[in-house]
This record gives C-alpha cells, structure tokens and sequence, in this order.
C-alpha cells in the first residue's frame, strides 16, 4: 500500500490550502491509500478535524518556537520511517517552512511533490499595485517599496529554484502560471512542471429560479482582495434609486474588515451587508444573483467555480492568469482590465437590469463548474502518485 504524508506549514486551518488538503486526503484514504498529515500550526482542531477523516493520521510538530529545529527534524523523519512514506505532498504557502523536507530521510526513495498554491507573479503584481497608490512626489516611499520587495522577490527566486530541483513533480494551479513560474525563475527545465486546478466542494444546483437581487462577496478582508475597488463600485450602484432593491452582502473578516466599516460610514452606505466569516457559504450562492471579484490577484479562488455551480454570475477584474480558466467573458461571466472601476460599475449595470441576460449567463456558468468536479481533479492527483 502506498502512503502518503502531506506536509503544511497550518493544519487545520481556515484557509483554501487547508481545505484542499482536507478534501484530497479524504478522498486518497478512500482509494486505499495510507494518509498522513504533519503540520507546525493549527486552528481551531475540535471544529476543523471532524471534517477530515479520522483514519487520516494527524501529527503536530512538537517544537513550536522554530520550525527548524533537530527534534522537528527527527519527528518528521520517524514518520517517514514508521508509516513507510512513499510520497510527500508539499502544500507551499512561502512560510520557510522546507528545509525540514530537504533533509527528509530516505529521500531516493520517496516521490516529492511541491504545490504552489498562488500565481507565481503575485509578489511582483503586488509591488506594482502598491507603487500605483503612492503620489508620484513620495519618492522615499517608492524606493522603500522597491527596494525591499526586490530582495524578496531574489530570495523567493532561489527558494524555488531549490524546491523544483529537489521535488519529482511541481504543481501549479493553473497552465497560464507555467510559463510564469519558468520565466520568473530562470528555469529552463519544464518536464516537472504540471497544472492541477482545485475542485469545488459543493454540488451543483439545477435551480436557479430561487435568486434574490444580492451581489455577493466572498472571502478574506485584506488587501491583496481590492476591497476599496468594490465598495467604490458599489457606491455608483447606491447613487440610483433604479437599482434600491439590490444589496451587497460581504462574507467573511480579516485585516481590512475596519477600513471597510469605516468607508461603508463615511459614504454613507445603506444596503451593504458584512456577515463576517461563515464557515458554510452555499446559503448565500444558493440567493445571491451576481458574484463581485475584485482582487488584484489570485492564485484559484474556489469561490468563482464553486458560486457558478449554483448559477452565481462572477464579474471579475482579469488580474490573474487563471481567472480565464475559469471565466469565459460574456458566456458564463464577465472580465473587466483591470483596475477599471467605470467599465466595471457599466457591467455590473447591465446585469442588473437584464434579467434575461443574467439566466442566460447563469446557466452557462453551471455547465463550466462542471469542469471543476473533484473527480475530474482527482484523477489528475491519481496520476502523479
């Protein structure tokens, strides 16, 4: 029997990569595999852990104060010998977090596979987005941000250098980031590279004649999601008294959640409703119409495949590359360039006043999230085990 160990810096969590991982794990112990999970972090476990099956070995890393250290390293390699490890599944999230798998013993024997769980240019899309919003004069405070996002950006270059050469397989969310990740990285090699896409969790619904006049958010409060850019978007909407029986609800909290309260007060904000995080959304894509994106970037948000299976329409700026993996502008949703708030507020718009638009589009994006059905990305898992 083949056993696998998925190595992640949080587990359990409440993230994307944790619930990947908790859906994968599940469903390669249901195969046949043997199935182990080794983490440095976790949150909330009593909650969290029910959802995993619990024939799926869970070990926590006993030194908390620094990830590298001997009795971490020793801890890793008894898993490994004991539960006879023949793959290890690195879930990457930038956390230095693999110099424990470099020095993994039994390595000739073990099938590494390293999977990047954003788009590989997000850094460099988030240095040019953060020199944007600085006034031209600041010149200190260009050059502050310009100086310490290119050392980053150099160590991360050689980080990934290391870990393409180390692993057998690398695993990307998407084909548009392949020639990305070689470029950015100076690699030339490109036969361990693959694109694996993250599956929905949620069935598809067949009814879609239950939807309610809601513009939906979803997804954590921090800056990389361009929240300013909706709530600016959403302020044009307000200004009509054509559109009043349309509201924007916004699931989930993080970091920007008080600079979003503060700009809903400001200006003054009537039909903006913040739920806060919800660990179960499908009651929302269930009644909400029209899905708003506005991230500056992403890796592969399930939000986008896992709303359209219940008919939601995603509008999105096209800051991504795998945004049109997804996305099929003017068939099952919309595309804006980005950051263009004017063409994006004209869409949304026009979504809102055609209904018979909206139910075309809305059955459209059904039929691509089927694209994303977990057995379809299973297989693809399956291969390369």
């Amino acid at each position: 029997m083949k056993s696998i160990l998925f190595y992640i810096t949080r587990y359990p969590g409440y993230g994307g990569i944790e619930n990947i991982t908790t859906l994968l794990a599940n469903h390669l112990l249901m195969i046949g595999y043997k199935v182990s999970i080794l983490s440095f972090i976790q949150q909330d476990e009593i909650n969290l852990l029910n959802q995993l099956n619990h024939n799926v070995s869970f070990y926590k890393l006993p030194n908390k104060a620094n990830i590298n250290a001997k009795e971490n390293q020793y801890f890793l390699n008894q898993i490994v010998t004991d539960n006879n490890i023949t793959t290890i599944i690195y879930q990457d999230c930038y956390f230095p977090n693999e110099n424990l798998l470099l020095n993994v013993t039994n390595r000739n024997n073990i099938n590494i596979i390293c999977v990047e769980h954003t788009a590989p240019d997000c850094s460099i899309k988030g240095m040019k987005h953060g020199i944007k919003q600085v006034p031209w004069y600041n010149f200190y405070q260009i050059v502050k941000i310009l100086f310490f996002n290119i050392l980053g950006l150099k160590r991360a270059k050689k980080r990934k250098q290391t870990l393409y050469n180390f692993c057998n397989k690398y695993v990307v969310l998407s084909k548009g980031y392949i020639p990305i990740f070689l470029k950015l990285n100076h690699i030339k090699n490109s036969t361990k590279i693959l694109a694996i896409e993250n599956p929905i969790s949620i069935p598809i619904s067949e009814n879609l004649n239950e939807k309610e006049n809601i513009c939906l958010f979803v997804g954590r409060f921090s800056p990389e999601k361009g929240l300013k850019y909706l709530l600016k978007i959403w302020q044009e909407i307000e200004k009509s008294s054509k559109y009043k029986e349309w509201k924007l609800i916004m699931v989930g909290d993080g970091p920007e959640r008080i600079k979003v309260e503060s700009y809903i007060k400001n200006n003054k904000l009537t039909r903006v409703q913040l739920e806060g995080f919800q660990s179960n959304v499908s009651d929302y894509y269930k009644r909400a119409s029209i899905l708003c994106m506005t991230s500056i970037f992403e890796g592969f948000p399930l939000t986008l495949p896992e709303a359209m299976s219940n008919g939601v329409i995603p509008i999105a700026f096209n800051s991504f590359a795998a945004i049109s993996d997804i996305i099929d502008h003017k068939n099952n949703g919309i595309l804006i360039n980005p950051f263009n708030t004017r063409i994006y507020t004209e869409n949304l718009i026009k979504l809102i006043e055609q209904p018979t638009y909206r139910k075309q589009l809305a059955k459209n994006a059904t039929l691509k999230a089927q694209n994303f059905l977990p057995n379809l990305i299973w297989n693809k898992w399956e291969k390369i085990i």
